[in-house]
């Protein structure tokens, strides 16, 4: 019911030629529809992706209402190693928790951020991904565990 490539993934998937337009609403949104037209997979959420100038995070589009919605953050310097797994895990762990898909969305991006944010403030090489250790205490209290 939900897969999250990222916008090259999303490209690949669909058989089109990856284009570097992260910030180009139309053609995320025709990467969603034709995913959704080839699969048929209810939810289909693209990372790496920004809907304004300065953010960045993910769209969600809704095949079968024919939807797109965003959730960003600031756009932090620098190029951060496993936060679209992270972002994958957080999502999976929300939806499978009974949160909407709305609802998993913001959260996943949000403790994305923050894991993004903290790395960034401490300096942290990298290469060796991000701090998200210091975040489970706050994903824990949005999933009402």
């Amino acid at each position: 019911t939900i897969i999250i490539p990222n916008l090259t993934e999303a490209a690949f998937l669909t058989g089109k030629p990856y284009e570097d337009k992260h910030e180009d609403q139309g053609y995320i949104l025709d990467l969603a529809r034709e995913l959704y037209r080839q699969l048929g997979v209810k939810n289909i959420i693209i990372t790496g992706v920004s809907n304004q100038e300065g953010s960045y995070g993910a769209a969600c589009y809704q095949g079968e209402k024919d939807q797109i919605y965003y959730s960003q953050k600031p756009k932090i310097k620098g190029h951060y190693y496993g936060t679209g797994d992270i972002f994958a895990s957080v999502l999976t762990a929300s939806v499978e928790n009974n949160k909407t898909i709305e609802e998993a969305l913001e959260i996943a991006t949000e403790f994305t951020h923050r894991t993004i944010q903290q790395s960034f403030e401490q300096k942290l090489p990298q290469k060796y991904g991000v701090c998200f250790e210091q975040n489970i205490p706050w994903l824990i209290k949005q999933l009402d565990l």
